[in-house]
């Protein structure tokens, strides 16, 4: 393995790999450090459930969680859609019907006339897994490359846990 190539992973950042109710606030906490504030009680809102909830969550941290993507924090809509997703220069959007606590995420190419195209994944699956792309790609450690050919890939990766996303 080349030198500064983490392959000793904690129990924790394991756990966290896989979609699940606590999955969230423990990747979050394994990679930024403890929150230093609990999350506010919920109150009343617009937003879908699982979006009002993901906000709650990334609000106990001082740092932002996303650093180049954006979850909207308020109402914004293209037209039925409530943007739930916006990629950081907004050349994609992640939306979903307007309604429902967590209803399924469509995404679209932010073209004129672009369609959308159903993800397959539950608003709070979606959240986590745009929030774990974001915050490892983003974050203060993080790994991204271009062009890499399949044995490049596999000598990197084949150690690591993958992570069941639907595409």
């Amino acid at each position: 393995m080349p030198p500064g190539i983490i392959t000793d992973v904690s129990d924790d950042m394991r756990l966290t790999a896989a979609f699940g109710p606590d999955q969230p606030q423990r990747f979050l906490t394994a990679w930024l450090g403890p929150p230093p504030r609990d999350a506010p009680e919920s109150a009343a809102s617009d937003l879908p459930a699982a979006l009002a909830k993901w906000h709650r969550r990334a609000g106990r941290w001082d740092s932002p969680v996303m650093r180049q993507n954006r979850v909207p924090a308020r109402r914004e809509v293209d037209g039925e859609m409530l943007l739930v997703g916006v990629e950081t220069q907004a050349v994609w959007l992640w939306g979903t019907p307007d309604g429902g606590g967590n209803p399924l995420v469509w995404e679209r190419e932010n073209e004129p006339g672009a369609g959308w195209t159903q993800t397959g994944e539950r608003l709070d699956e979606f959240l986590w897994h745009f929030t774990l792309v974001d915050t490892v790609s983003a974050g203060h450690f993080g790994l991204v490359a271009n062009d890499v050919r399949p044995a490049g890939l596999a000598r990197f990766t084949s150690s690591w846990t993958a992570l069941d996303a639907k595409s």
